[in-house]
Protein backbone atom coordinates (compact mmCIF):
# COMPACT_ATOMS: atom_id res chain seq x y z
CA UNK A 1 0.00 0.00 0.00
CA UNK A 2 1.46 3.73 -1.19
CA UNK A 3 2.39 5.63 1.07
CA UNK A 4 -0.49 8.74 2.19
CA UNK A 5 1.43 12.45 0.53
CA UNK A 6 -0.16 14.12 2.70
CA UNK A 7 1.45 17.97 2.60
CA UNK A 8 3.72 16.98 -0.04
CA UNK A 9 4.61 18.68 -3.68
CA UNK A 10 7.87 17.29 -4.44
CA UNK A 11 6.99 15.00 -7.76
CA UNK A 12 10.26 13.28 -7.41
CA UNK A 13 9.76 12.50 -3.91
CA UNK A 14 6.02 11.67 -4.47
CA UNK A 15 7.14 8.70 -7.10
CA UNK A 16 10.86 7.52 -6.36
CA UNK A 17 9.45 6.68 -2.55
CA UNK A 18 5.92 5.38 -3.04
CA UNK A 19 3.49 7.73 -2.14
CA UNK A 20 -0.11 7.76 -3.64
CA UNK A 21 0.28 9.79 -6.95
CA UNK A 22 -3.38 10.79 -9.03
CA UNK A 23 -1.84 10.98 -12.27
CA UNK A 24 -2.39 14.28 -14.28
CA UNK A 25 0.62 13.64 -16.79
CA UNK A 26 -2.06 12.89 -19.66
CA UNK A 27 -2.35 16.57 -19.57
CA UNK A 28 1.36 17.06 -20.88
CA UNK A 29 0.14 16.47 -24.65
CA UNK A 30 -3.19 19.06 -24.12
CA UNK A 31 -0.82 21.56 -22.90
CA UNK A 32 1.88 21.03 -25.85
CA UNK A 33 -1.23 21.54 -28.38
CA UNK A 34 -1.81 25.46 -26.80
CA UNK A 35 0.20 28.88 -27.46
CA UNK A 36 3.39 28.37 -25.64
CA UNK A 37 3.54 30.66 -22.79
CA UNK A 38 0.15 30.09 -20.32
CA UNK A 39 -1.30 30.81 -16.96
CA UNK A 40 -3.63 28.43 -14.91
CA UNK A 41 -5.54 30.00 -11.76
CA UNK A 42 -7.13 27.56 -9.01
CA UNK A 43 -7.50 28.20 -5.26
CA UNK A 44 -5.28 27.40 -3.09
CA UNK A 45 -4.77 23.48 -1.86
CA UNK A 46 -5.35 22.12 -5.22
CA UNK A 47 -2.50 20.49 -6.14
CA UNK A 48 -0.41 23.69 -8.74
CA UNK A 49 3.12 22.90 -6.50
CA UNK A 50 3.00 19.34 -7.31
CA UNK A 51 1.63 19.98 -11.54
CA UNK A 52 4.08 22.19 -11.58
CA UNK A 53 7.10 20.64 -9.78
CA UNK A 54 5.94 17.23 -12.37
CA UNK A 55 6.33 19.72 -15.52
CA UNK A 56 9.26 20.57 -14.41
CA UNK A 57 10.32 17.12 -13.88
CA UNK A 58 9.53 16.13 -17.00
CA UNK A 59 10.52 18.37 -19.29
CA UNK A 60 14.01 19.09 -17.25
CA UNK A 61 17.18 17.61 -19.32
CA UNK A 62 18.61 17.33 -15.64
CA UNK A 63 16.70 14.56 -14.60
CA UNK A 64 16.63 12.62 -18.13
CA UNK A 65 18.30 9.37 -16.22
CA UNK A 66 15.21 9.13 -13.90
CA UNK A 67 12.43 9.95 -16.19
CA UNK A 68 11.54 6.25 -16.79
CA UNK A 69 11.62 5.51 -12.76
CA UNK A 70 9.23 8.71 -12.05
CA UNK A 71 6.86 8.20 -14.76
CA UNK A 72 6.36 4.42 -13.77
CA UNK A 73 2.63 3.87 -13.55
CA UNK A 74 1.44 6.87 -15.08
CA UNK A 75 -0.35 7.77 -18.77
CA UNK A 76 2.86 9.52 -20.02
CA UNK A 77 5.43 6.71 -19.81
CA UNK A 78 3.88 5.04 -23.29
CA UNK A 79 2.50 8.69 -24.73
CA UNK A 80 6.04 10.40 -24.33
CA UNK A 81 6.03 13.61 -26.25
CA UNK A 82 9.40 14.77 -28.26
CA UNK A 83 9.67 18.11 -25.68
CA UNK A 84 10.42 15.72 -22.94
CA UNK A 85 13.44 15.97 -21.15
CA UNK A 86 14.73 18.43 -23.66
CA UNK A 87 14.69 22.05 -21.81
CA UNK A 88 16.59 23.58 -19.01
CA UNK A 89 13.65 24.77 -16.29
CA UNK A 90 13.80 27.98 -14.59
CA UNK A 91 11.83 27.57 -11.54
CA UNK A 92 10.27 30.57 -9.35
CA UNK A 93 8.15 29.99 -6.35
CA UNK A 94 6.93 33.66 -5.04
CA UNK A 95 4.95 32.39 -2.13
CA UNK A 96 8.22 32.79 -0.03
CA UNK A 97 8.88 36.26 -0.59
CA UNK A 98 7.34 38.07 2.14
CA UNK A 99 5.71 41.36 2.56
CA UNK A 100 7.30 42.82 5.65
CA UNK A 101 10.27 45.33 5.07
CA UNK A 102 11.29 46.25 1.52
CA UNK A 103 9.11 44.10 -0.65
CA UNK A 104 10.72 44.87 -4.03
CA UNK A 105 14.13 44.18 -2.01
CA UNK A 106 12.41 40.70 -0.30
CA UNK A 107 11.18 39.72 -4.25
CA UNK A 108 14.74 40.56 -5.81
CA UNK A 109 16.63 38.26 -3.25
CA UNK A 110 14.30 35.24 -4.11
CA UNK A 111 14.41 35.91 -7.51
CA UNK A 112 18.07 35.71 -7.58
CA UNK A 113 18.31 32.87 -5.12
CA UNK A 114 16.15 30.94 -7.87
CA UNK A 115 18.18 31.96 -10.73
CA UNK A 116 21.87 31.51 -9.14
CA UNK A 117 20.20 27.86 -8.37
CA UNK A 118 19.66 27.45 -12.23
CA UNK A 119 22.89 28.57 -12.62
CA UNK A 120 24.65 26.35 -10.57
CA UNK A 121 22.16 23.12 -11.42
CA UNK A 122 23.55 23.25 -15.28
CA UNK A 123 26.75 24.79 -14.60
CA UNK A 124 26.99 27.34 -16.62
CA UNK A 125 29.77 30.33 -15.51
CA UNK A 126 27.50 33.10 -14.88
CA UNK A 127 27.95 35.22 -11.83
CA UNK A 128 24.74 36.00 -10.42
CA UNK A 129 25.00 39.40 -7.60
CA UNK A 130 22.37 38.23 -5.15
CA UNK A 131 21.60 42.00 -3.83
CA UNK A 132 21.14 43.51 -7.68
CA UNK A 133 17.17 43.51 -8.44
CA UNK A 134 16.05 40.28 -9.89
CA UNK A 135 15.51 41.80 -13.71
CA UNK A 136 19.08 42.93 -14.30
CA UNK A 137 20.48 39.67 -12.92
CA UNK A 138 17.09 37.84 -15.30
CA UNK A 139 18.50 39.98 -18.24
CA UNK A 140 21.86 38.69 -17.46
CA UNK A 141 21.49 35.89 -17.65
CA UNK A 142 19.74 35.91 -20.83
CA UNK A 143 22.01 38.15 -23.01
CA UNK A 144 25.27 35.78 -21.49
CA UNK A 145 23.74 32.55 -22.61
CA UNK A 146 22.65 33.92 -26.26
CA UNK A 147 26.25 34.35 -26.18
CA UNK A 148 28.23 31.28 -24.99
CA UNK A 149 24.96 28.97 -25.23
CA UNK A 150 22.91 30.03 -27.84
CA UNK A 151 20.80 26.72 -28.00
CA UNK A 152 20.41 26.78 -24.68
CA UNK A 153 16.03 25.78 -24.42
CA UNK A 154 14.77 27.75 -21.68
CA UNK A 155 11.14 26.93 -20.00
CA UNK A 156 10.05 29.20 -16.94
CA UNK A 157 7.92 28.05 -14.43
CA UNK A 158 6.36 30.22 -11.91
CA UNK A 159 4.30 29.02 -9.17
CA UNK A 160 2.15 31.31 -6.33
CA UNK A 161 2.88 33.99 -8.68
CA UNK A 162 0.41 36.41 -6.59
CA UNK A 163 0.65 35.56 -3.83
CA UNK A 164 2.40 37.68 -1.88
CA UNK A 165 0.73 40.77 -4.56
CA UNK A 166 -2.86 39.28 -2.95
CA UNK A 167 -1.24 40.15 0.83
CA UNK A 168 -0.40 43.06 -0.33
CA UNK A 169 -3.99 44.00 -2.15
CA UNK A 170 -5.68 42.82 1.56
CA UNK A 171 -3.74 44.69 4.06
CA UNK A 172 -1.10 47.54 2.01
CA UNK A 173 -3.16 48.81 -1.06
CA UNK A 174 -0.10 51.45 -1.32
CA UNK A 175 2.10 49.34 -1.84
CA UNK A 176 0.39 47.49 -4.31
CA UNK A 177 -0.45 50.45 -6.63
CA UNK A 178 3.23 51.04 -6.18
CA UNK A 179 4.67 47.79 -7.36
CA UNK A 180 2.39 47.14 -10.34
CA UNK A 181 2.25 50.85 -11.17
CA UNK A 182 6.04 52.04 -10.65
CA UNK A 183 8.42 52.31 -13.51
CA UNK A 184 11.02 50.91 -10.53
CA UNK A 185 8.97 48.68 -9.05
CA UNK A 186 11.25 45.20 -9.78
CA UNK A 187 7.75 43.16 -9.72
CA UNK A 188 6.93 44.93 -12.74
CA UNK A 189 9.83 45.03 -14.50
CA UNK A 190 10.62 41.52 -14.26
CA UNK A 191 7.44 40.85 -16.07
CA UNK A 192 7.99 43.52 -18.60
CA UNK A 193 11.30 41.48 -18.96
CA UNK A 194 9.63 38.57 -19.60
CA UNK A 195 7.45 39.92 -22.44
CA UNK A 196 10.05 41.54 -23.83
CA UNK A 197 11.92 37.89 -24.36
CA UNK A 198 8.68 36.20 -25.79
CA UNK A 199 9.29 38.83 -28.78
CA UNK A 200 12.60 38.72 -29.87
CA UNK A 201 13.97 36.37 -32.65
CA UNK A 202 15.64 33.03 -31.58
CA UNK A 203 14.84 33.81 -27.63
CA UNK A 204 16.35 31.35 -25.29
CA UNK A 205 12.87 31.71 -23.56
CA UNK A 206 10.47 29.12 -25.15
CA UNK A 207 7.83 28.33 -22.71
CA UNK A 208 6.56 29.62 -19.87
CA UNK A 209 3.74 28.71 -17.12
CA UNK A 210 2.18 30.73 -14.20
CA UNK A 211 0.00 29.49 -11.80
CA UNK A 212 -1.93 31.63 -9.09
CA UNK A 213 -5.45 32.14 -6.80
CA UNK A 214 -6.34 34.97 -9.44
CA UNK A 215 -5.75 36.98 -12.41
CA UNK A 216 -5.97 40.40 -10.93
CA UNK A 217 -2.21 40.72 -10.43
CA UNK A 218 -1.62 39.24 -13.60
CA UNK A 219 -3.27 41.63 -15.54
CA UNK A 220 -2.40 44.59 -13.58
CA UNK A 221 1.14 43.96 -14.38
CA UNK A 222 0.96 43.24 -17.57
CA UNK A 223 -1.91 45.56 -18.96
CA UNK A 224 -4.38 42.41 -19.56
CA UNK A 225 -2.40 39.17 -19.43
CA UNK A 226 -1.01 40.03 -22.76
CA UNK A 227 2.05 37.81 -21.83
CA UNK A 228 0.18 34.56 -22.64
CA UNK A 229 -2.99 32.97 -22.67
CA UNK A 230 -4.90 32.08 -19.47
CA UNK A 231 -6.40 28.39 -19.91
CA UNK A 232 -8.12 28.56 -16.43
CA UNK A 233 -11.92 28.13 -17.96
CA UNK A 234 -11.09 26.31 -20.79
CA UNK A 235 -13.34 22.75 -20.28
CA UNK A 236 -10.32 20.29 -21.80
CA UNK A 237 -8.54 21.57 -18.18
CA UNK A 238 -11.16 21.77 -16.11
CA UNK A 239 -10.07 18.14 -14.11
CA UNK A 240 -6.18 19.51 -14.11
CA UNK A 241 -5.65 19.83 -10.55
CA UNK A 242 -7.88 18.76 -8.03
CA UNK A 243 -9.58 14.85 -7.95
CA UNK A 244 -12.64 13.86 -9.63
CA UNK A 245 -15.13 11.56 -9.01
CA UNK A 246 -13.22 8.33 -10.59
CA UNK A 247 -10.16 9.72 -8.95
CA UNK A 248 -11.61 9.97 -5.56
CA UNK A 249 -12.86 6.17 -6.33
CA UNK A 250 -9.41 4.89 -7.08
CA UNK A 251 -8.37 6.08 -4.27
CA UNK A 252 -10.44 4.49 -2.00
CA UNK A 253 -10.71 1.51 -3.70
CA UNK A 254 -6.45 2.01 -2.69
CA UNK A 255 -7.07 1.84 0.30
CA UNK A 256 -10.33 -0.05 1.06
CA UNK A 257 -12.18 2.99 2.31
CA UNK A 258 -15.69 2.43 2.69
CA UNK A 259 -18.06 4.77 2.72
CA UNK A 260 -21.79 5.55 2.63
CA UNK A 261 -24.16 8.01 0.70
CA UNK A 262 -24.06 10.16 3.20
CA UNK A 263 -20.32 10.52 3.77
CA UNK A 264 -19.62 10.36 0.30
CA UNK A 265 -21.94 13.87 -0.33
Amino acid sequence: MKKIPYGESDFRKIKLENFYYIDKTHFIPKIEMMPSFLSFIRPRQFGKSLFLNMLAFYYDKYYENEFEEAFEDTYILNNRTKEASSYHILKFDFSAVSTKGNVDENFSIDCNFAIKRFVNRYEFDIDIDLYKPAHLNLKKLFETLKQIHPDTKIYVLIDEYDNFMNDLLMNDKKQYNKLVSSTEAVYKEFFKLLKALTNENDSLLKKMFFTGVSPLALFDVTSGSNIGINITNRYEFNSMLGITKDEFKTLREHYNINLNQNELK
